[in-house]
């Protein structure tokens, strides 16, 4: 069965459970499984209580996974006032969570996510009057592979498929330990990085990635099951 054919399924099942229980599913409904902010050193703390929007955005004509959560933060976690240790953008977050009935999570725990910013930092209103020590604020995140690839640079020379040149630079310089989902390119080829990012060397390799309809069309992203490199007709 496709992954297709299974998410088809699973909404069917998903619609099948709501209208026997009398239920009528809305927008957003989800449960979360776990969601967890790791400071290191065996330092971490759970955000479920204080959890009040998910946004995680994945996109084809980007290499990693985006998005931010809206806490409702009641203790000052911001500022290190319960855990005794400030959020400064080097911590992770571990998040799993499914739409109400689904069998397929989306499931960052295994591979968690990279703090990057916070944005949005309020008080939060209670009537006309603000609460001292309620705040609202966004935590950004992406891949931890996107800032990694920032930081480092690829020289080396390749002779090589393509597919097997994108698994060289995402396991050995990116060092992931993520699912990848290679469509096979036949042809050897040489290639020489010099000194590029890594998401710069196999976004030049996707400007010379033929499909057997001899056209370019070639795709390289990451979803929250893994990296993919495949042509329009794979999908």
């Amino acid at each position: 069965m496709s992954i297709k054919d299974a998410l088809n399924d699973d909404l069917e099942q998903i619609e099948k459970i709501a209208k026997g229980k009398g239920e009528s599913l809305k927008p957003g409904t989800y449960i979360v499984n776990e969601c967890r902010i790791d400071y290191g050193s065996g330092v971490s703390h759970q955000l479920t209580a204080y959890l009040q929007e998910i946004h995680v955005f994945e996109d084809m004509d980007k290499f990693g996974i985006t998005g931010w959560i809206v806490l409702l933060d009641s203790d000052n976690l911001i500022s290190g006032y319960t855990e005794k240790h400030q959020i400064v953008g080097q911590e992770v977050i571990f998040l799993k969570f499914r739409n109400l009935y689904s069998q397929y999570p989306v499931d960052c725990s295994r591979h968690p996510l990279q703090v990057t910013k916070i944005e949005a930092l309020a008080e939060k209103q209670q009537g006309n009057e603000k609460s001292q020590h309620t705040y609202t604020y966004r935590i950004h995140f992406c891949s931890p592979e996107m800032l990694l690839n920032d930081r480092i640079r690829v020289s080396k020379t390749y002779t090589n498929t393509w597919s097997k040149v994108v698994e060289d630079i995402l396991v050995e310089q990116l060092k992931t330990k993520k699912r990848i989902v290679l469509q096979d390119t036949m042809t050897q080829q040489r290639m020489v990085v010099p000194y590029m990012h890594p998401y710069d060397a196999i976004n030049s390799i996707l400007k010379k990635t033929y499909a057997s309809n001899n056209m370019p069309n070639y795709h390289f992203y990451e979803t929250t099951k893994g990296f993919k490199f495949k042509s329009m007709q794979g999908f």
